[in-house]
């Protein structure tokens, strides 16, 4: 079985701040405003969720991630540093920034960030997850539009991508 760094890490530097063994990350469930950098990437959750996450992925089975939703891009590089899967697949409206996609070029990371995806073009995400995805997937999270009808759709599109026993997110 893979290994996580859930034992070790992540280390809470106050109220909204945490590191991982390579990133500082700033925290908040409600303020939008941060912009990720090299020296701080913004997290767009709180640590009861994190935590939440540490429960579902400790055994380390999560090694291919859709994300739907990445916005500045936290819980993918998150994610790749505490769990070292093989994969991480995020989409998103928006498109990735440039210091995002160096953040994940510097470090070599499994992540491809694709923006320009709307959670309402289901077939398209489709593509991306039969394209990326040669097995099935072992965590799909959707933080993406938070309205009921785009949620709905596509879980019902995407369900069936998941390895039976993995998990799918819904993060509202």
């Amino acid at each position: 079985m893979p290994s996580t760094n859930w034992d070790a890490w992540p280390k809470w530097n106050g109220e909204e701040k945490l590191q991982t063994p390579r990133f500082s990350f700033s925290y908040s469930a409600t303020d939008y405003s941060g912009v990720t950098s090299t020296d701080n990437i913004i997290l767009l959750k709180n640590r009861a969720l994190l935590e939440l996450y540490r429960t579902v992925t400790s055994d380390g089975r999560a090694q291919s991630i859709l994300e739907l939703g990445f916005f500045q891009g936290g819980m993918p590089l998150f994610l790749a540093d505490m769990l070292a899967p093989r994969k991480i697949v995020a989409v998103d409206q928006i498109q990735p920034s440039a210091e995002l996609i160096g953040i994940v070029k510097r470090n070599r990371l499994p992540i491809e960030f694709i923006g320009g995806v709307d959670q309402n073009d289901t077939d398209r995400i489709r593509s991306i997850v039969e394209t990326n995805f040669k097995e099935p997937v072992d965590l799909i999270i959707d933080d993406c539009s938070h309205c009921y009808p785009q949620t709905k759709a596509c879980f019902e599109a995407l369900f069936g991508y998941l390895r039976p026993g993995g998990k799918y997110i819904i993060e509202d």
